[in-house]
């Protein structure tokens, strides 16, 4: 039961390191298509 939990916390740490560093990619993806939504509407 505890090493399920354990493998479970380092699974949560990896997504969020990788959540971490896909935010700015995040960020600029979404600004980018924000600005081709108001250049098409």
């Amino acid at each position: 039961m505890l090493s399920r939990l354990r493998k479970l916390r380092q699974h949560t740490e990896v997504i969020g390191q990788i959540l971490r560093d896909l935010w700015p990619l995040v960020v600029v993806i979404s600004s980018i298509l924000g600005v081709a939504l108001h250049q098409l509407g």
